[in-house]
C-alpha cells in the first residue's frame, strides 16, 4: 500500500494556485490514502518546506507573485547544509521545463515534469512510480 511507504510526519506537498488543476492528483492521493497538504502559492510552499520535511513535492511552474522555480530557489538556499537529503520535486504543470531548470538545485531534486493534461491512467502510473521510488 502506497500510504504505508510514507514515513510518519512526512507526506506530499501539492503547490498550485488553481485548485481545479490539481483535483485529479489530489483524488488519486486520497484514494491511495497518502497524506498530503495543498497550498496555493510559492510563498506558502516556502513556509511549509522551512518547517516540515516532505517526502515529495508537486509544484506548479507558473504561479502569480513567485514561480515554482523561484520558490524552489529560495527553499534550496534556505535549507543549505541543514537539508535532510534532497527533497524530490515533480513539476506538475502545463509548461515544458528545460533540463537546465531541473539541475540547478543542490537541496531539492527535480525528478520529473508532468503535464496537467495527462489522462487519469497515466497520472496514476506516474504517481505510483514516484511514491514508491522517492
Amino acid at each position: 500500500k502506497l500510504s504505508e511507504r510514507m514515513v510518519e510526519n512526512e507526506g506530499v506537498l501539492v503547490v498550485d494556485d488553481q485548485y481545479v488543476s490539481v483535483i485529479p492528483l489530489i483524488k488519486l492521493l486520497e484514494q491511495a490514502q497518502v497524506p498530503f497538504k495543498y497550498v496555493t502559492n510559492g510563498f506558502e510552499a516556502i513556509k511549509e518546506l522551512k518547517n516540515k520535511h516532505y517526502k515529495l513535492v508537486f509544484m506548479d511552474y507558473y504561479m502569480p507573485n513567485i514561480t515554482g522555480v523561484e520558490a524552489l530557489t529560495k527553499v534550496d538556499q534556505m535549507l543549505g547544509d541543514n537539508a535532510q537529503g534532497a527533497t524530490p520535486v515533480v513539476f506538475y504543470t502545463g509548461a515544458d521545463i528545460a533540463d537546465s531548470e531541473k539541475s540547478r538545485f543542490k537541496h531539492v531534486s527535480i525528478v520529473d515534469s508532468w503535464n496537467k493534461s495527462m489522462n487519469r491512467l497515466e497520472l496514476r502510473g506516474k504517481l505510483q512510480h514516484v511514491l514508491l521510488n522517492y
